[in-house]
């Protein structure tokens, strides 16, 4: 019977403890709430559906570069087609 009572006692501790520890957590806020990362013009639906579309038709299709190996890249940038 005593066996029982410590574990009920040993559980109501933990239990405490963990409440005691998290509560902080759940009332934290941040410091300063900034704006935000993507300003979103359309739904979500509409997004959901452009994303579906161009998956299934493949998009539109973009050219690829020449190939920009060796001696012919440009520091600063700019496009130089390899001869």
């Amino acid at each position: 019977m005593l066996c029982s009572h410590v574990r009920v006692l040993v559980v109501a501790v933990v239990v405490l403890a963990l409440a005691v520890s998290l509560a902080p957590a759940a009332q934290a806020r941040p410091l300063h709430a900034g704006p935000p990362a993507v300003k979103a013009d359309t739904g979500w639906l509409h997004a959901a559906a452009t994303w579906l579309t161009r998956l299934v038709t493949r998009g539109p299709k973009k050219p690829i570069p020449p190939p920009t190996i060796g001696s012919c890249i440009d520091p600063w940038g700019r496009e130089v087609l390899c001869s």
